[in-house]
């Protein structure tokens, strides 16, 4: 049985020969694996952990439904597909050595709602050009959702930080602190329209330009170094392609966008050790950061996508496009697509990537003492 639309492309062509009317496709695949992406790149292996500790945490549930195969965005950057490799985690342990304890006074995700991409082409400096934009949109989950997912995956994490050997001061640990008592309460959730960030339930926060101070009271009131990580959870992959083509009696440009349902992680970690106090009783610690150079992805299906541009729109500037098609100058496409998400199968994908992302950060602290 053919499954239905893994990826969607939407293509902008332009010519300046008579009679080529610009198209707007879409590709059909009934590829249920690692379906290509227009710009020719294909799924690689999957980026793996060091494995210098395992994945302790019960694997989500997987939730059956008829859901579109997610798209592997392979080795990415934000989700765009990319030709070169990227390192698995980019930064600097060198201050970690040597560190037993550990306290997370914030533990941060960030959810993508909205997301799109763009892609461009001209066909020289006096000839036609194409515009392609593909604008999506996450529907069928809740602020709760977001929120136990967080906790999940704070509590994942503060248990392989265990795991790996640290004494690990939870957010149970600190939370009566006087110094953390100073912190903010209200700074999150942070609730908008493209994105929702959550931290998990009972941390607070801080302005940036204290953090320093706050950071570094923090470690010298629990005699402990200290890890902040930070997640993005994007719900789409995008792949472009833009190619033009300059000829003697016609030129022609096409600029094409792909997508496809993917719930994948990207992130950093700040760390910091306890350097010094000053006399004013002001500590200050030496940074450790690092970040996610190849995502972190979910195989686990959790929704479809569908087609929602406005079929007004669609017709306008179907007309337009014909207009500038016959003048030579530039055709643009706009759409819009909807992945209408299952919330138990999202929660399940996003905790699965998260998992994941966790084990890779612990990992890379444990490498400060090898190396």
């Amino acid at each position: 049985m053919h499954k239905k639309l893994p990826c969607l492309i939407v293509i902008a062509t332009l010519s300046s020969a008579c009679g080529n009317l610009p198209s707007v496709s879409e590709n059909h695949s009934n590829r249920s694996a690692e379906p290509e992406f227009s710009s020719g790149a294909t799924g690689v292996e999957k980026p793996q952990a060091n494995k210098m500790i395992a994945e302790s945490s019960p694997a989500p549930r997987v939730v059956e439904g008829d859901f579109d195969p997610v798209v592997i965005p392979g080795k990415a950057l934000k989700g765009r597909v990319r030709k070169s490799p990227y390192p698995d985690i980019v930064g600097d342990t060198r201050k970690w050595v040597g560190v037993k304890s550990v306290s997370i006074p914030r533990y941060i995700v960030t959810f993508d709602k909205k997301a799109g991409e763009s892609a461009s082409a001209s066909a020289g400096w006096t000839g036609p050009s194409a515009n392609t934009h593909v604008h999506a949109k996450l529907e069928g989950v809740d602020e709760a959702t977001f929120q136990r997912i967080t906790n999940r995956a704070y509590r994942d994490f503060e248990s392989k930080l265990s795991q790996a050997g640290y004494q690990v001061l939870g957010i149970d640990n600190i939370k009566n602190g006087s110094e953390y008592q100073t912190w903010s309460a209200t700074d999150y959730p942070k609730v908008k329209k493209k994105s929702s960030s959550y931290m998990a339930d009972g941390m607070r926060s801080f302005s940036v330009y204290k953090q320093y101070f706050r950071h570094g009271n923090l470690m010298n009131e629990t005699q402990a170094a200290l890890v902040e990580p930070k997640f993005m959870v994007n719900f789409a992959a995008f792949g472009t392609q833009s190619n033009s083509r300059v000829g003697f009696n016609s030129s022609e440009a096409t600029a094409s966008v792909s997508m496809g349902p993917s719930v994948h992680v990207s992130g950093s970690l700040a760390g910091s050790t306890l350097k010094k106090c000053d006399k004013r009783g002001q500590c200050f610690g030496d940074a450790v950061q690092f970040h996610t150079g190849q995502v972190t992805y979910s195989e686990l299906a959790f929704g479809k996508i569908e087609d929602t541009t406005n079929k007004g729109a669609k017709a306008v500037q179907g007309a337009l496009n014909a207009l500038a098609m016959l003048s030579g100058t530039s055709t643009r496409s706009d759409s819009q697509k909807t992945v209408y998400a299952d919330a138990k199968a999202y929660e399940a994908a996003a905790l699965d990537a998260l998992f994941q992302a966790n084990t890779r950060f612990i990992n890379k602290l444990l490498s400060a003492d090898k190396t």
